[in-house]
């Protein structure tokens, strides 16, 4: 009889345990696709804050350039005297400020003689010895384009300008 009882009893127990089973198995499904789909929501509400982020500095999202960069030349070409105790030292320097947007540069030629100003100021306090070497003038540079930012972020609110670029520096 014990024979006869599992045997009917095997196919009750299996369909309870086959529902329980499928119930589980759907309840593992739907939470793997609601973690997926909350997981691509924020990768991708991310990437969309990340473009429109780029796309304000003139970038796509992957950090390429979206619209070309121009350039302001400013002429005259810088010529200082550096800070020398032991005899006369020059330079002559001719800066291009570069923006991917052509009326950020028109921005920056409204303010052009305080960009020069603080330019000068800046050349004049180098010594020779600093600026002799390609990781000096390189220094150099970002200092320029850090003063050249901070004038039109006062003038202006904004940087305006991406890059500062010496297209000709001589020095004796």
């Amino acid at each position: 009889m014990s024979s006869a009882a599992d045997t009917a009893s095997s196919p009750a127990a299996a369909s309870k345990g086959g529902r329980f089973g499928i119930g589980m198995l759907l309840g593992v499904a739907l939470f793997s696709i609601a973690g997926a789909g909350g997981a691509a929501y924020f990768v991708l509400g991310k990437s969309k804050a990340d473009a429109a982020n780029a796309e304000s500095h003139g970038n796509d999202a992957h950090g390429a350039p979206t619209a070309p960069a121009t350039y302001l030349a400013l002429d005259p070409a810088f010529v200082v005297n550096l800070e020398s105790a032991d005899e006369a030292h020059y330079l002559q320097v001719d800066v291009q400020l570069m923006a991917r947007d052509a009326h950020a540069l028109d921005t920056a030629k409204i303010h052009v003689p305080v960009i020069r100003n603080s330019l000068l100021m800046l050349f004049g306090q180098q010594k020779p010895a600093d600026i002799a070497t390609r990781a000096g003038k390189e220094k150099l540079q970002q200092v320029a384009l850090a003063e050249v930012q901070k004038v039109l972020q006062a003038e202006t609110g904004k940087p305006v300008v991406e890059g500062l670029y010496f297209t000709s520096f001589v020095m004796q």
